[in-house]
């Protein structure tokens, strides 16, 4: 909500970084089938970026990976914020580490909770004379005589209480989806972290158009789409199997699985053939080997690897501008999470 403020401000201007060529050719490559080849031609680059991340020894890590940007944003991050995220960056570390003795927590929750586009916050907390929309007026207000102010405190609403007004009407969609999800953990069902690349099980509307980029409610969202508060196409198949004994053909009929039957024998006994889903659960998400399955991922959109490519080269371009200025005091999410697209990019090339 904080970020929409500042867009409505006029702060996040894109044009140092829309210069970039790789968003410049990202469509006309795509379309020729060369983009990967001509951004990553070898691994030479990935190594680089990979090492100037890794390379966490006083600053020269965040240094290296900010100077990759520096002729395209001048102002990224001043030393002190760097520090800040070092040490957000160690805690996290020890977390996950944690996590892994302890067992995998489902993160569901955490990646909906940003799901909310600017395009919803719109729609939700701007209808009307809404606090929040009285309070950005303020702001807008403040900021047109003193470009330095970006939040005000003082008035009749504080900048904490209009986002909190504006985050209210905002969670409806976060909980129920977050509760399907839970339910299909108790109801035996495990992550899907392929139903993002699984196009031809997406889930539809009642006019048979795409509803949802995913086949599952068991996939972690991409943040720039809505919550989808339904099962999904898979998620109702895996229930069906587990409770009705029962499996899909690519016909429609709906085949009972006998005692001591495989489906395959199911689906031979009965001359058909089995409607099939992609998927991709936790175990099999390890995007830290040097191989893995570039369409295995959390928080990613894309039914094909083109898909998929044009879409990472999109939210590069949108980390960028959104996260990449010194007056952003999250963390270093721009420069870190454009870089891991990098990393998917060169599986996909190999």
């Amino acid at each position: 909500i904080r970020s929409f403020v500042r867009n409505e401000l006029g702060l996040y201007d894109d044009k140092k970084v829309n210069d970039i060529s790789f968003f410049k050719n990202a469509d006309a490559a795509a379309e020729a089938g060369s983009m990967i080849s001509s951004a990553i031609p070898d691994a030479t680059g990935v190594a680089a970026l990979y090492d100037s991340i890794l390379a966490q020894n006083g600053f020269d890590g965040l240094n290296n990976l900010r100077n990759n940007f520096a002729a395209e944003i001048s102002n990224f991050r001043t030393p002190a914020q760097n520090t800040a995220i070092l040490a957000k960056v160690a805690a996290k570390t020890e977390s996950e580490l944690t996590q892994n003795k302890n067992g995998a927590v489902c993160d569901y929750a955490n990646v909906a909770a940003s799901a909310n586009s600017w395009q919803k916050i719109r729609d939700k907390c701007m209808d009307g004379k809404t606090p929040f929309s009285a309070y950005l007026d303020r702001v807008k207000a403040a900021h047109a005589s003193n470009p330095n102010i970006l939040n005000l405190d003082d008035g009749d609403v504080t900048e904490e209480e209009a986002i909190l007004a504006c985050a209210q009407p905002l969670m409806k969609d976060l909980l129920t989806s977050t509760l399907i999800h839970e339910i299909g953990h108790n109801l035996g069902l495990g992550h899907n972290f392929a139903g993002s690349s699984d196009s031809d099980n997406f889930a539809k509307t009642d006019k048979n158009e795409i509803a949802y980029p995913s086949s599952s409610v068991m996939d972690y969202p991409d943040r720039d789409f809505d919550l989808y508060s339904k099962a999904g196409p898979y998620d109702v198949a895996a229930i069906r199997y587990l409770y009705g004994r029962k499996v899909e053909a690519t016909d429609g009929q709906m085949l009972p699985i006998a005692a001591n039957k495989s489906i395959y024998e199911v689906a031979a006994n009965n001359r058909a053939t089995l409607k099939n889903y992609e998927v991709c659960n936790d175990t099999l998400n390890r995007s830290n080997q040097p191989y893995y399955n570039p369409q295995c991922l959390k928080w990613d959109v894309g039914g094909t690897p083109k898909d998929y490519v044009v879409w990472a080269a999109r939210q590069i371009h949108a980390d960028i501008i959104t996260n990449g200025y010194v007056y952003n005091d999250s963390a270093l999410r721009g420069a870190s999470s454009s870089t891991s697209y990098f990393f998917n990019f060169k599986q996909i090339h190999d």
